[in-house]
């Protein structure tokens, strides 16, 4: 994965990302992060289910944010998402799926996210429709509650 990373890195550097850049600030083999305004996208390689956090402190930290049906504080500061890819070299494609988590978990408990999106191609994600529903139909827990449900026993898919 070394390799991969330091490839993708250095062509995410070559590139014109519309508006994104990568972050500079991080070692050369540290996890790819792309900004644009208020939203930070960290590039984590995973074959299924989002991974826990585990005790890493700074992971927990970037595993924590404001749900986003909590308008009054979205973008309050940057949005944390992870995006998720696996790869089947093999047939040389590639699974991305964008994630929103709102608070860390242990190992075999239910993830903590409140946005989990598969992207399956360029044109599905840019032709994506939002169809919202009524605030009281959502059901996505507040930051405390995500915290306090950390004591969950379920597993994460």
């Amino acid at each position: 994965m070394h390799l991969t990373r330091a490839v993708a890195r250095a062509r995410l550097d070559e590139a014109k990302l519309s508006g994104w850049t990568l972050n500079a600030t991080q070692t050369r083999n540290s996890a790819i992060q792309l900004c644009h305004d208020d939203l930070v996208l960290r590039f984590l390689h995973s074959t299924s289910a989002v991974p826990a956090p585990g005790r890493n402190f700074a992971r927990r930290a970037w595993y924590t944010n404001s749900a986003l049906v909590e308008n009054e504080v979205l973008f309050a500061e940057p949005e944390r998402l992870l995006m998720m890819w696996g790869a089947d070299f093999a047939t040389g494609t590639v699974n991305l799926h964008l994630v929103h988590t709102v608070a860390p978990w242990d190992f075999g408990k239910r993830a903590r996210i409140d946005m989990f999106v598969p992207v399956d191609s360029v044109e599905d994600f840019e032709s994506a429709v939002f169809d919202s529903q009524d605030e009281e139909d959502l059901e996505s827990p507040s930051r405390e509650e995500a915290v306090e449900g950390e004591g969950d026993q379920s597993v994460s898919a």
